[in-house]
């Protein structure tokens, strides 16, 4: 195995002599094999060689007793074989194995719309073996061509390999430089232009929470023993007794499905920084689903108040509930920036040492048909957006996530708080924010206790 594995590293670097380093802009064709199958010569299938490293579509190894699959949510491309399993986030550039550990591997490339994984890591991960022939001489003279032959058995040696496929090879190769453009040579495949690499953001911060987890979730079966059913904290501040947990110590069984649950499912699906986020709850959101409240802090979200009135009744009795709920307390507090009684809220969090996140959305981003509820908004029904710089954010959302994109900031040191509302709307539009962020660097912060909010 020793001398197999120096074997390799002295042609790896004899290739690299003789292969210029391709990048996802220039690729040098070259012939990929599973066992004694030949696949199809062509972009769905050819290898890129970089840095002395070879890289193919994760694909292939389909064909060698690996299932893979795509989740488009992430960008993660998974091969697993049994209790076996790694997954490339190639949006986020690192890789992990089944039990959730990050593996040091060459990070996963992505070239128009195909992923390639590292072929030395993924075999020695797996198992399996692989070979590299040099054909350019016996079958395709004047070319550099190899075949890169992934073994997962017996299979035939490489010269019987070679014989049975000359014809097959000589033919895809010379139909694949048929199709190709008149400029294209006979070097190689038509290079496509170099492309301008997309603008980052790392210097720009943005701070992500959610709001009305109540939403889609009325009372029910599913949130029997809520804390506080009758909605009124006791003269002492704590939360009502009648709606404690029942004897065995359990608050509801049933399972619910309401836009919180799914966001939570969303975040927890996420490789990258926004693992954890900030969930601002009501009164209200606290009696109907004490459950749930317990979940996003078990699951290491911050929690905050969420001000309707802007009263310290209104926090006291919030706390008091959120702490029979889930044994914690918090100073983070939100309110609409819209509401009339936004320069109270400012005034009782200053007063209370209370830290204010305001909220850049209103209250009802839509009534039931998806319209903008342009009564608390104030304005128009087609404005799309509400406040500029920092604090931009989406009043009359639309069917994608194009909307509340377009409002993020880009300049140098802004900083945004991004607040949406728990909603089948945030659920359908979140993953496509949270790759957008990791596509473009944003600085993702936590919204804590010692976090100084974006100013309003």
């Amino acid at each position: 195995m020793k001398k197999r594995t120096i074997a390799i590293v002295i042609l790896l670097c004899f290739l690299q002599t003789l292969i210029p380093t391709v990048t996802r802009a220039n690729m040098t064709p070259h012939f990929i094999a599973v066992n004694d199958t030949l696949l199809v010569f062509g972009n769905d299938t050819m290898p890129f060689i970089s840095s002395g490293l070879i890289y193919v579509p994760y694909t292939v190894f389909s064909r060698a007793g690996i299932t893979v699959t795509l989740s488009e949510q992430n960008g993660r491309a998974r091969l697993q074989r049994g209790s076996q399993r790694v997954d490339f986030y190639s949006i986020y550039g690192f890789t992990e194995d089944q039990n959730g550990d990050e593996l040091d591997w060459p990070a996963a490339q992505r070239s128009g719309g195909r992923i390639y994984v590292p072929l030395h890591q993924v075999c020695s991960f797996f198992g399996l073996r692989y070979e590299l022939i040099e054909v350019g001489r016996s079958v395709i003279p004047d070319t550099q061509i190899w075949v890169i032959r992934i073994i997962s058995g017996s299979v035939l040696s490489s010269q019987d390999f070679v014989e049975r496929n000359r014809t097959a090879m000589l033919s895809a190769y010379n139909d694949y430089y048929a199709t190709q453009s008149p400029g294209s040579g006979a070097g190689g495949p038509e290079t496509p232009p170099e492309e301008e690499p997309p603008p980052t953001y790392s210097d720009v911060t943005i701070y992500m929470s959610f709001y009305n987890i109540s939403a889609g979730n009325l009372e029910s079966a599913g949130n029997a023993g809520n804390v506080g059913s009758t909605g009124n904290a006791d003269s002492a501040g704590n939360a009502d007794s009648a709606g404690s947990a029942d004897s065995a110590g359990n608050i509801g069984s049933a399972e619910t499905t309401c836009s919180a649950e799914r966001i939570l499912d969303i975040l927890e699906a996420q490789p990258g920084p926004i693992r954890t986020t900030c969930f601002f709850v009501s009164a209200t959101d606290i009696m109907r689903n004490p459950g749930l409240v317990r979940r996003i802090h078990a699951s290491g979200h911050a929690i905050g108040i969420w001000l309707d009135k802007g009263t310290l009744e209104e926090f006291h009795e919030a706390s008091a509930l959120l702490f029979e709920a889930a044994k914690i307390r918090t100073v983070l507090i939100a309110a609409d920036e819209s509401v009339e009684t936004i320069e109270s809220v400012k005034a009782l969090a200053d007063e209370n040492g209370l830290l204010l996140w305001v909220a850049p959305l209103t209250g009802d981003i839509y009534n039931d048909d998806n319209t903008a509820d342009t009564a608390a908004n104030g304005g128009d029904a087609n404005t799309n957006t509400a406040g500029s710089g920092e604090n931009a954010a989406i009043t009359n959302p639309t069917p994608d996530a194009s909307a509340i994109i377009e409002t993020l900031p880009t300049e140098s040191g802004e900083r945004m708080h991004l607040c949406l509302p728990c909603s089948e709307f945030t659920e359908a539009v979140l993953p496509d924010i949270l790759r957008y962020l990791y596509e473009f660097e944003y600085a993702i912060a936590d919204i804590t206790e010692t976090a100084l909010p974006p100013s309003s």
